[in-house]
């Protein structure tokens, strides 16, 4: 997995600052094919929604608050489901403690994502 994450910081570093020692929920998604997207997430809300500004950026708003990884967990299992692939597909890679994250998925589930909003 340490191998995974190096190959996917090499591939990020020009344009990100990520640290691969960071503590990250990462997963196997191969090395080709995977996108990164902004995310604005906004926690303790009624109910769960996933949607763009006008930026790019998207806004992710979820039920959970931010208490011992329940707001990243439903993060990603909304994601997940609004982009048609499994949780193990989708990974946060940069903000695990803010409320501006980087989320790296397999281009396919972007490009779904974006089609649904």
């Amino acid at each position: 997995m340490l191998h995974f994450l190096e190959e996917l910081y090499a591939r990020l570093r020009p344009r990100v600052k990520v640290s691969i020692r960071a503590r990250v929920s990462m997963v196997n998604m191969g090395s080709s094919g995977v996108a990164r997207m902004s995310v604005l997430v906004k926690t303790r809300r009624r109910t769960s929604v996933l949607s763009q500004l006008d930026d790019g950026t998207f806004l992710v708003e979820i039920k959970e608050g931010p208490i011992e990884g329940r707001a990243n967990e439903a993060i990603i299992k909304l994601i997940a489901d609004f982009g048609g692939v499994s949780k193990s597909k989708v990974a946060i890679i940069g903000g695990v403690k803010s409320n501006h994250k980087l989320i790296a998925l397999p281009v396919k589930a972007l490009e779904a994502l974006r089609q649904r909003l």
